[in-house]
Formats: C-alpha cells, sequence, structure tokens
C-alpha cells in the first residue's frame, strides 16, 4: 500500500489515497464459536449483525476505506492506535470498562491495554452488557456513573447536583 500511495496517478497527481472495498471484515471465528475468548455473548451474532449477512453487506466494518486510511487504522505495523506500540507513554489515570457480552471487543484485549498503560488504571465489568448497551438502558447509565464517579473522585468532573 505504501508503494502505491508512492506512485504518481495517470496525470501525474501525487498523494493519490485509493478507495477500496473489504469484505468479510467479521469474519471472526469468535463470532461465531462462543468458547473461543468466551464472555456472556449470544453465539452467531456481533455488534452489528449476523456476521454472515454482515459481511457480505455495505454496512460491515471498513467496508471501504483509502490506502492512506487503512494504513493509518487498521495496518498493524503502521497505525498509531496501538496501546502495544504506545501504551507504555499512557502516564496519567485510565478507565477501562469491559462489557460482559461484548460481542464485538474480546476481553483480551481490555487485558492488553490494562496490562500496557503506565499509569494508574481501575478496570470495571459491566456485567450482561453488549458493545454498545444496545437496548440496556439500566447498563447505560451504570456505565455512565461509572465514568462519572471515576471522573469525579479525581477531580476531574464537577458533581451534577
Amino acid at each position: 500500500m505504501k508503494e502505491r500511495l508512492a506512485e504518481a496517478g495517470p496525470n501525474g497527481e501525487t498523494g493519490l489515497s485509493l478507495p477500496f472495498v473489504v469484505y468479510g471484515t467479521m469474519a471472526d471465528p469468535r463470532w461465531l464459536d462462543p468458547t473461543l475468548e468466551p464472555n456472556e455473548r449470544q453465539a452467531g451474532t456481533s455488534f452489528i449483525g449476523i456476521p454472515s449477512q454482515v459481511n457480505n453487506s455495505p454496512i460491515a466494518l471498513a467496508r471501504f476505506s483509502s490506502l492512506r486510511s487503512w494504513l493509518s487504522q487498521w495496518s498493524i505495523d503502521e497505525t498509531n492506535a496501538s496501546t502495544v506500540k504506545f501504551g507504555s507513554q499512557v502516564t496519567v489515570p485510565a478507565l477501562v470498562v469491559t462489557a460482559g457480552a461484548d460481542n464485538a471487543v474480546p476481553t483480551t484485549h481490555a487485558d492488553l491495554i490494562e496490562n500496557t498503560l503506565s499509569g494508574e488504571v481501575s478496570r470495571h465489568h459491566l456485567v450482561g452488557a453488549n458493545h454498545y448497551l444496545r437496548n440496556q438502558p439500566e447498563q447505560l447509565a451504570k456505565a455512565a456513573t461509572t465514568v462519572l464517579d471515576w471522573l469525579q473522585n479525581r477531580g476531574l468532573h464537577a458533581s451534577c447536583n
């Protein structure tokens, strides 16, 4: 991809970031087999729908991309959005919230974040919560309260009362 970005376009243009379509972005065995990185999620689902349907629809995660945006966000080697690469530089307090029935982010990702950050890390787990807390107003209230309490306890947010 980096080589293609460096090439001139048909009229000599430079810096072109050509768009492309990506298929199968929800082709993750974890969405079908709940014994892989188990949690409370329902087998055969993902945070945006049934994986086999989402893999062949226009609404999938990262379905449309460009050379530059793919390298920036999704490339393991090129992205700057990497806790593994940069987590040790985070020295401020952090709150990691996990959802018990998360059907998008495996618990091991939260473990990696927690173990990589250099500052104080607090962790909160929402039992039974899905990724976006969709149709879970009680879980949403718990998540909001958790974040507000965490901020207030550190003097980072004034009380709303």
